[in-house]
């Protein structure tokens, strides 16, 4: 089957073919960003969409933080009531990952071990199984982007696809907000750990060698970003 969808701004790498075991039976999706504030999840046997990210909502949390003047008149934010939805805080995606397991073990079964230590002391131990790594396959993502306006550099966020069948799907800053130094394709996995490496921008001075602050913020929120672009 052919797919092709349309996005209302530019294409970048939002098209991302992934498979899950659900029951036995292999299930073949895609994720795709037709709204560049967030996307969506087609399942390529049906050619129809099945899950789609909720756009960020107003909360009375984020009101209270607003200055009295600015939600009153004419104040910016005047407009905002608890529960509307805000498009323009959307994340917008550059690029998809998901690890597929049967991709990643072509050339050697999964069912690995490895071994340490000489001699009596020598101890193996069964790293991967087949139905772990299987049932891992299409699960989780990553991907690359930023919120609108801030494309100086690229942000990595982390997409929940457990529960796609039951047409949902959720994304998070799981790893905060910082610039990355390079694509998706940089940031490697290790899957004993269960850990990322993730090159990161660091600028430094020429004269003194040593790093300064490049605006790196683990935890930011949008938040904040609107209301001091607003304020």
């Amino acid at each position: 089957m052919v797919y092709e969808y349309d996005r209302n701004y530019r294409m970048a790498d939002t098209f991302e073919p992934f498979r899950q075991l659900r029951n036995g039976i292999w299930y073949d999706y895609a994720l795709i960003s037709p709204d560049y504030t967030r996307f969506e999840v087609v399942d390529l046997g049906k050619g129809e969409v099945v899950a789609v990210e909720p756009y960020p909502t107003i909360t009375q949390e984020w009101l209270d933080r607003i200055d009295e003047k600015a939600k009153t008149g004419d104040g910016w934010a005047a407009k905002y009531n608890v529960g509307d939805e805000r498009p323009d805080w959307g994340f917008c995606p550059v690029d998809f990952r998901v690890i597929d397991w049967r991709d990643r073990f072509t050339d050697e079964s999964p069912n690995q071990t490895y071994s340490y230590g000489k001699g009596d002391d020598r101890v193996e131990k069964l790293v991967h199984t087949d139905e772990k790594l299987y049932s891992l396959t299409g699960q989780w993502a990553l991907y690359t982007g930023c919120v609108w306006g801030d494309d100086s550099s690229w942000k990595l966020r982390y997409i929940d696809l457990s529960r796609i069948s039951e047409g949902v799907v959720t994304s998070e800053d799981r790893f905060g907000y910082f610039p990355l130094s390079g694509s998706l394709d940089a940031v490697e996995y290790d899957s004993t750990a269960d850990e990322f490496y993730i090159p990161v921008e660091v600028i430094v001075s020429r004269k003194s060698g040593k790093a300064f602050d490049p605006g790196l913020k683990w935890t930011q929120d949008y938040d904040e970003m609107d209301e001091s672009t607003n304020a």
